[in-house]
């Protein structure tokens, strides 16, 4: 009797210890995958694995076989199959990946992001966390404490349709637009989803607001070719614009006290008045049409404005003091479908041949390709910058990376 027991004592004391270096040899494969793919989500997987490996070890021992305890270990099978390869460039450039999910979700389409370096309500104090805004395509918005990348809450819900854009509002929190034709405003101080506004009849799909702090009328657009103007401090209606003859205005910004509307192939320059001063076309397809535009930018320190062409993955350069043709055109690899000016460079978003995520940096200086960087999670439909050092990147299935800006 006394030897069998020995015997039985032996045994379990050895799958205690398969067990704890099962665990372990998991957690350390957590902890590599983590570090070779900068994704934090290895280890927190890791750990989940680790705890459900306990959970199978208090069955009974015919539902405790060492071939489902090694099934559960997944990422110390994963750390040993040979690594794919990664370019260097996009290696060294990345500096961090998140997966933004909720409890409800397996994946999320990510439409805008948003950095704001301190907290949304004026009254907090300076040393508040930064926070990422991401706006989704089923009308929620995540926010996310960019100090440690947790999510800060529940997601809010702006309506159900698409949001569009966003934009923080000097004083007034945050204004989402979506294509259910309402403009959705958060609250700063309690950053919940309280006012909706009005105006507009169509999808809207651009907000901006001018550089004179609270004063600053907000501007915002439509599909249908109407800007409306607003009070940011009583959220009311001051005017309204109308382009003639417009059916898909996708974009607007501000530049010396002029707007400038990204509509149809042009690019049309008015007056804060509504009059129109000046129009920009660039025909370059085979039947003499122009050239679909889909994003542009305003470079004032080089007074350069540069357009993005999806169709034609194209890059069109002109100086602000001849509008009549592009000065330079950069053909760009990769499709684009959105695009940020950081530095002395220009970050192209979108979709490389073969369906991936894709990032093209382009030289403001000389208008060259520099960098090609390969984004994980598909196609790449949101760039925001964050302190001029840091570029962040969400795709189509709810995966975001954070690039270091040379």
């Amino acid at each position: 009797g006394v030897h069998g027991q020995k015997h039985a004592f032996v045994a379990t004391l050895r799958g205690e210890r398969d067990l704890w270096k099962l665990a372990l040899r998991e957690l350390c494969a957590g902890k590599l995958l983590a570090h070779r793919h900068k994704d934090p989500q290895y280890n927190q997987q890791a750990r989940s694995n680790v705890r459900l490996l306990q959970a199978v070890a208090l069955c009974p021992p015919p539902a405790r076989t060492a071939h489902l305890m090694c099934r559960l270990a997944q990422l110390d099978q994963t750390a040993s199959q040979p690594l794919p390869e990664v370019p260097q460039m996009t290696s060294d450039a990345l500096r961090h990946t998140l997966h933004l999910s909720d409890a409800a979700s397996i994946s999320l389409t990510v439409t805008a992001l948003l950095y704001v370096p301190g907290s949304l309500d004026p009254g907090e104090t300076a040393d508040s966390p930064p926070t990422l805004w991401c706006t989704l395509a089923d009308g929620r918005l995540l926010v996310y404490n960019a100090a440690t990348w947790e999510m800060e809450r529940p997601p809010l819900r702006a309506g159900t349709a698409r949001l569009n854009c966003v934009l923080l509002v000097h004083g007034g929190g945050l204004w989402l637009g979506s294509e259910d034709s309402y403009i959705y405003v958060v609250s700063g101080e309690d950053q919940s989803c309280h006012r909706r506004l009005t105006a507009h009849r169509n999808q809207v799909t651009g907000l901006v607001q001018g550089t004179l702090g609270q004063a600053s009328p907000v501007f915002s657009c439509s599909m249908d070719g109407t800007v409306v103007v607003w009070d940011p401090g009583t959220m009311e209606s001051c005017s309204q614009l109308q382009l003639q003859q417009c059916c898909h205005l996708s974009a607007i910004s501000l530049h010396q006290r002029n707007l400038w509307c990204c509509a149809d192939h042009s690019l049309v320059l008015l007056a804060w008045d509504g009059q129109q001063l000046q129009k920009v076309i660039h025909g370059l397809t085979p039947d003499g049409g122009s050239v679909p535009w889909s994003h542009f930018l305003i470079l004032p320190q080089r007074e350069e404005l540069w357009v993005l062409s999806t169709p034609t993955c194209s890059l069109y350069v002109w100086s602000m003091r001849c509008l009549s043709a592009p000065a330079w055109v950069v053909s760009l690899p990769s499709v684009g479908h959105c695009m940020v000016h950081v530095k002395e460079q220009v970050w192209v978003g979108g979709e490389a041949p073969d369906g991936g995520g894709r990032i093209q940096v382009v030289s403001a200086a000389d208008h060259s390709l520099v960098k090609e960087l390969e984004a994980s999670g598909g196609p790449v439909t949101a760039l925001c910058c964050a302190h001029d050092r840091y570029m962040l990147s969400a795709s189509a299935t709810g995966q975001a990376s954070i690039w270091s800006v040379d």
